[in-house]
């Protein structure tokens, strides 16, 4: 976390990674709520739903492709 951002990355979020594991780690970085930010451009799986809480925001990263 940083100035009250929350880096989904740094809880194994990725482009590489499977929609489960991406799943699971994007809804650990939401549960800490604030603001999620995803700051690694890229094209990511998500397989499951994800739930997102009160007074927290989602932020993604616009990729240029």
């Amino acid at each position: 976390s940083t100035a009250g951002f929350t880096d989904a990355n740094a809880f194994g979020f990725s482009a590489g990674a499977s929609g489960i594991e991406n799943v699971n780690a994007l809804q650990k970085a939401i549960d800490k709520g604030g603001t999620i930010v995803v700051s690694q451009p890229g094209l990511y799986k998500i397989a499951s739903t994800l739930y997102i809480g009160s007074h927290t925001a989602l932020i993604l990263v616009k990729a240029f492709l």
